[in-house]
């Protein structure tokens, strides 16, 4: 009998520390195969942080971060090149390369783990850039050039570029406007359910929480106090996650309708 796929993303109680500062103790967290899991937490609880220590920008002090089954920290050099090969990462600031045009840009993880010519690189390149809503005229432009709407689709497509089985979103809808942000959401959830993708999104956005997520797992005092699809969490009684969801300032008090997710 086989055993089952491992999570694509398991944190066993992860302590992180920052100039000595403790930004997390005791995280356990497990992102599901198939699922998109939102992040949240207050400003400051150390959500990006939590996301540099996935990606392997940031070792943990104690605990561990596996990915795929495998100890991110602990792999040799091939097994962590494998493991990367197999997640896309969009950073909040997109992190596109200003010189590089659209197209460039997309193609630069296929260029640093494939062995494909120039021509098979730029056609799957254009054609992630396609799947993630840009319009031709935008492919040789430089990012400069483009929209904040149009620069997170091309930060979206860099991150699909190599077919990944996850996907890790920082804060995909900041400094978008409403509208802007709706397409985002939407976007993000058609390719996860078109490609099977595995999607971890830190955000604030309340929206993305109710159309896009199918869990909602809650940074607070250092730790995950809770993972729950985000109906569940509104009935939660602590104080910052019901101020959060529930406050004035959350639509009056009103939760935005159920979208079925």
């Amino acid at each position: 009998m086989s055993r089952p796929a491992a999570p694509p993303v398991r944190l066993v109680d992860v302590r992180t520390e920052i100039g000595g500062q403790v930004i997390h103790d005791g995280v356990d967290l497990e992102v599901k195969r198939g699922e998109i899991l939102g992040l949240v937490g207050a400003s400051g609880a150390g959500k990006s942080v939590l996301l540099r220590s996935i990606i392997g920008l940031l070792p943990p002090v104690a605990g561990r971060v596996e990915i795929f089954g495998q100890d991110l920290y602990a792999a040799d050099e091939a097994t962590l090149g494998a493991i990367k090969s197999r997640w896309g990462v969009l950073f909040q600031a997109n992190a596109l390369f200003s010189t590089l045009s659209v197209l460039e840009n997309v193609a630069v993880p296929l260029r640093e783990h494939s062995q494909l010519t120039e021509p098979m690189l730029l056609a799957i390149a254009a054609l992630k850039a396609r799947m993630s809503g840009l319009p031709e005229d935008a492919l040789f432009k430089l990012p400069s050039e483009l929209s904040g709407g149009l620069q997170k689709r091309v930060g979206v497509a860099r991150a699909i570029a190599l077919d990944p089985e996850l996907v890790l979103l920082d804060e995909p809808t900041a400094g978008l406007d409403p509208l802007m942000a709706e397409q985002i959401d939407a976007l993000v959830a058609s390719l996860a359910q078109t490609l099977g993708l595995s999607v971890l999104v830190v955000t604030h956005d309340l929206d993305t929480l109710y159309t896009v997520c199918d869990r909602v797992a809650v940074l607070a005092e250092q730790r995950i106090i809770a993972v729950a699809p985000v109906r569940e969490l509104e009935h939660t009684d602590h104080p910052w996650l019901q101020e959060y969801l529930m406050g004035k300032r959350t639509r009056a008090g009103q939760p935005p309708p159920d979208t079925g997710r």
